[in-house]
């Protein structure tokens, strides 16, 4: 009865972890993708940093003005990785505040900007990232030879136990 409950405990584990082995897999394919997609969104961040950061580098230096308002500004665009992490903050996260302070401070039109920046990299580029990783991850899962020999005697079964529940009903006899 030990070896049994041992053995009936070692198919459960083994279902439990070709889960995780499945996902190992797809997480192992992915990699490259994730990289690429990494340096991908690093170019789009940097270039339009970049450019955010040149078109407000008049207003930074200026003396004219408020000086709260070109702090506030600098917070936020005043260096290369101010504006890289602003940028990632934009993409990723609260994207109102970074908006919000060059509406403010310099012009509403940045507004415009900002929607357009968040459409195109945050919709349109992203969801093409995820698209993707999901292909990849249902073709490693398609490939994965296991996987297919399970599903299959797992069916294989199921039709198993639906013929002899056709026959057990057939019986007419009983012996």
């Amino acid at each position: 009865l030990g070896k049994l409950l041992r053995a009936l405990r070692v198919v459960r584990m083994s279902q439990v972890l070709e889960s995780l082995q499945l996902l190992l897999k797809c997480i192992y394919a992915s990699l490259r993708i994730l990289f690429w997609s990494l340096v991908l969104l690093m170019i789009i961040q940097c270039s339009a940093g970049m450019t955010i950061s040149y078109m407000l580098s008049d207003f930074m230096v200026t003396d004219d003005g408020n000086a709260e308002a070109r702090f506030q500004v600098f917070r936020y665009y005043g260096t290369f990785s101010k504006t890289l992490l602003t940028m990632f903050e934009v993409l990723f996260a609260n994207w109102a505040p970074a908006c919000r302070v060059l509406i403010d401070n310099v012009s509403e039109w940045w507004a415009l900007g900002f929607i357009v920046y968040r459409c195109f990299v945050g919709f349109a580029v992203l969801n093409v990232v995820n698209a993707v990783f999901i292909q990849t991850t249902m073709k490693v899962a398609h490939e994965d030879e296991e996987v297919i020999a399970f599903e299959k005697t797992k069916s294989q079964e199921i039709y198993r136990r639906r013929v002899n529940n056709m026959f057990r009903e057939a019986d007419t006899s009983e012996d």
